[in-house]
């Protein structure tokens, strides 16, 4: 018996919204992939539309908008679900949009659009959501989060060998911290991807997670690696799952291996100075990665480009104070700014306009303290006041709460936590990290923040779709 006409029309539209769905998928996971894996040097891509450069991520979004607006035409109804973590995402992208639009209103221009990535990458969690509603999976995000951040991690390890520099080890410790989390666990707690391993292979991956830890040159790691593997541990009790073979002696004589090598390495003597930005001799690689690490570098009045030197030969201690004094500048400049303006901040724009009495320069760099305040909840405060701030922290404890029941009732239910306990965990890595650096500020590091609070939030959707594993 042949179908009638209207039943013909509904398979086609099925089949047709399908193939979008597909497409939509197949995107979300290449980019996040991409993001992972190639970190600041992907949010570099760009194309020119009529003269105007468009980047990749910002391409993402069009696209990724473009196909949710042709799969709701398609089926006649909306595909996210308008709860109220969406309906705070929302109020969270319309109040961008207006700081952009007062920052261009008053002749900001490039400066007002380059500042409101603070909240529009937050679109990003939307995709995350419509991800899942499509058919996605839990699994997919942290598959591709994990595995880009693990072939990213091996690709600068190869490069920072083959040809030590300092800029090469300021641009690692976004993408280690993630790859340190995953060693730790993969190496000490017993989850379904390192099933298999064998006494050398377990160790050997604790040794190769702490060779990048360690070429990473960032000390703020190893508080993300605390928080990470802190969230982990939590996050399993949370699902009622006991964690067995997790020997405190293991954990402490990783951390005290890295601990004495760091310190070892700083230790050995230096013939000469190295350049700031410059390439590092190969026999004082090791050794010039071990003083950033446990002590920061920096040069009084050195800019990135400048043939300034740092003396690494002297005592690694002296630049951590200057190392935290940075900081603290940068924080307090940000907290005297939000008591000025505590409502409505002081919006999107030029550093040298914004903050007057900060003589900033006209370009804005990451080495300063002018419109960067080195924590990324401050830089939300001071640059929208602490009404959005609290907007944020509403979004993160709504999608938290959403992940955390969605744990519960995976656990409770017998069934795998592995892959939502992964994505726990990396929202600690990213979070804490953004304490001390410009997380919400950095394409690379907004992208996957964004996307594993949309995850978070869409774990609890239930249903056919509410699979982790």
């Amino acid at each position: 018996m042949t179908s009638s006409i209207p039943e013909q029309g509904a398979a086609a539209t099925g089949s047709g919204s399908e193939v979008l769905a597909r497409v939509y998928r197949f995107v979300f996971v290449a980019h996040l992939a991409a993001v992972a894996a190639l970190q600041r040097d992907f949010s570099r891509l760009h194309f020119s539309l009529a003269g105007v450069p468009i980047f990749a991520n910002e391409a993402t979004i069009l696209l990724l908008g473009s196909l949710l607006v042709a799969i709701t035409v398609w089926r006649r109804r909306l595909v996210l679900r308008l709860g109220a973590l969406e309906w705070l995402l929302l109020a969270y992208l319309a109040v961008g949009a207006a700081f952009t639009a007062r920052g261009l209103a008053v002749g900001f221009g490039l400066a007002a659009l380059r500042d409101a990535a603070l909240v529009y990458y937050a679109a990003f969690a939307f995709f995350a959501l419509a991800f899942r509603e499509l058919g996605g999976t839990t699994a997919r995000v942290a598959r591709a989060l994990v595995g880009g951040s693990v072939v990213g991690a091996l690709v600068w390890t190869g490069r920072f060998l083959a040809r030590p520099s300092l800029i090469d080890g300021h641009a690692v410790p976004s993408f280690a911290g993630i790859l340190a989390w995953l060693g730790l666990v993969g190496v000490l707690l017993p989850w379904r991807y390192t099933r298999g391993w064998r006494g050398v292979g377990r160790w050997f991956g604790v040794a190769a997670c702490s060779f990048v830890v360690f070429l990473s040159a960032y000390r703020t790691m190893l508080g993300v690696l605390l928080a990470s593997l802190l969230a982990v541990l939590a996050g399993r009790h949370w699902a009622g799952e006991v964690v067995q073979h997790l020997r405190p002696s293991r954990l402490v004589a990783w951390l005290g291996t890295v601990a004495l090598v760091t310190a070892a390495l700083a230790a050995l003597p230096l013939s000469r100075p190295v350049v700031i930005d410059g390439d590092v001799p190969a026999g004082h690689a090791l050794a010039v990665v071990s003083r950033r690490w446990l002590g920061g570098m920096a040069a009084p009045g050195a800019r990135p480009g400048s043939a300034a030197t740092l003396d690494v030969r002297r005592a690694p201690w002296g630049s951590v104070n200057s190392s935290v004094a940075f900081r603290t500048q940068a924080w307090r400049n940000a907290l005297l700014r939000i008591r000025h303006s505590p409502w409505v901040g002081v919006g999107f724009g030029p550093p040298a306009a914004l903050f007057p009495d900060f003589h900033c320069e006209l370009a804005s760099s990451p080495l300063s303290n002018c419109g960067n305040a080195h924590n990324t909840y401050l830089t939300i405060a001071m640059r929208t006041g602490l009404p959005v701030l609290a907007l944020v922290a509403a979004v993160n404890l709504v999608a938290l709460g959403r992940g955390l029941a969605a744990l519960g009732r995976r656990g409770a239910g017998g069934k795998s936590t592995s892959s939502l306990v992964v994505i726990l965990g990396l929202y600690a890595s990213l979070a804490s990290y953004g304490v001390t650096s410009l997380l919400l500020e950095s394409p690379h590091l907004a992208v996957p923040f964004w996307v594993i609070v949309g995850t978070l939030a869409a774990s609890n959707l239930g249903g056919k779709q509410d699979h982790t594993a």
